[in-house]
């Protein structure tokens, strides 16, 4: 039997493949970390995904979108429940089902399809490293308008009413419990006040953090792909962040059980994602938007046609983008042919911006504050027959 011989030229070709891949693999993740350092220094919003996981699957997802040229910021809550056609799966799932425990670069990269934006960047945390996290900031700070004491997940959580600071497991407690009792947007109101609180630590810790040995503690608590030099300085940069200010938005739809999995399905197929988080980011970077103002606008939402339910979806969708819904009603008229945005203060700015949400630009400014409703708010969305659930139409 004749032996072949060995090509010492396949190992050449094999080393220089190698060799390509590698240069290429470093030059991408070269470029990404450049980029989030680019951003930080420059006038652009840095998005960054913060999960937390429990048992491998993530439990809290807030998008946080932060403009380092004022200092502000939004939050995103997207539910790990949120249905979707998964193209990386091809089929209809959660959005849970493509997590990867420590690692979620596809998970993430759904949420950014979804969104319609780019979000490059991640932070994920465990119990373990989010409980550690919080001690090391000597805790976090939160409001509890009713004490809790209740079993959930397998473990009894007991929290008291009022202002507390919370350390890393009361944090967590805070953060993850459920409670059959409690609907699903005050889940979402808590789950955001959590990653609030976080933030606000974060930030009123900055200096300190900025600085070794603690720096390096907090780092190796976090998973995440943006790089030390670039993480640095995003702490550094959020000392300003006024966290108070931050507009906290979610994720409107239908919940629906299919094939005995609950799933949330955005409202106009994931459409109205796109416009929220668009109108956030141009808000967050344009001078005197109602998104980077010291206030969030109150409004009330009348129903002026025969559409049943019309007030409250139409609430639902302007709480997504940020605003306080003070009261949904009836108007006086259930045959209004024009949607109107009564501007009871003078605010044509906030009036306008109102307006951008459904395509209205019919706004009329009460004068000496003659309100036509009893309502304390800053405006008075009144639907009319032209308003088809999203916008207005001609």
């Amino acid at each position: 039997m004749t032996r072949k011989s060995f090509d010492p030229s396949v190992l050449f070709l094999v080393a220089i493949l190698a060799l390509v891949v590698g240069v290429t693999l470093a030059f991408s993740i070269g470029m990404r970390r450049d980029a989030v350092r680019e951003a930080l220094e420059n006038d652009r919003v840095v998005n960054v995904a913060f999960v937390l996981e429990e048992l491998g699957k993530p439990i809290s997802t807030n998008v946080f979108f932060y403009y380092p040229a004022n200092q502000r910021g939004a939050v995103l809550y997207v539910p790990s429940e949120t249905g979707l056609i998964i193209s990386r799966i091809e089929k209809l799932a959660r959005l849970d089902e493509i997590y990867e425990s420590g690692s979620p670069g596809a998970f993430v990269e759904e949420i950014a399809k979804l969104a319609g934006a780019d979000v490059p960047y991640w932070i994920a945390l465990d119990e373990r490293r989010f409980t550690e996290l919080v001690d090391l900031l000597d805790g976090i700070e939160v409001f509890m308008p009713n004490a809790v004491d209740l079993e959930s997940g397998g473990r009894r959580v007991a929290l008291p009413a009022g202002t507390q600071r919370l350390d890393g497991a009361k944090a967590w407690d805070y953060a993850t419990y459920v409670d059959p009792e409690e609907s699903d947007s005050d889940l979402v109101d808590r789950r955001q006040k959590a990653f609030q609180a976080l933030i606000r630590r974060l930030g009123e810790r900055s200096a300190r953090i900025s600085a070794d040995p603690l720096f390096d503690a907090i780092r190796s608590r976090l998973r995440s792909n943006i790089d030390e030099t670039a993480l640095r300085r995003l702490l550094t940069l959020m000392g300003g962040f006024d966290a108070n200010l931050l507009v906290t938005q979610r994720i409107p739809g239908v919940w629906k059980e299919i094939e005995g999995s609950r799933m949330l399905f955005p409202h106009y197929d994931g459409r109205i994602v796109v416009d929220i988080v668009r109108q956030t980011l141009n808000a967050l970077a344009r001078a005197g938007s109602f998104s980077v103002e010291d206030k969030i606008y109150v409004i009330d939402i009348l129903n002026g046609t025969n559409v049943r339910g019309l007030a409250s979806k139409t609430a639902e969708m302007f709480q997504s983008f940020g605003y306080e819904v003070r009261n949904v009603a009836n108007a006086e008229t259930d045959a209004l042919e024009r949607t109107v945005i009564q501007d009871h203060f003078g605010n044509p700015d906030g009036a306008v911006s109102i307006g951008d949400v459904i395509r209205c630009d019919n706004i009329e400014t009460i004068a000496g504050g003659e309100l036509l409703t009893d309502s304390l708010a800053d405006f008075t969305i009144v639907l009319g027959k032209d308003f088809n659930g999203r916008y207005v139409v001609d």
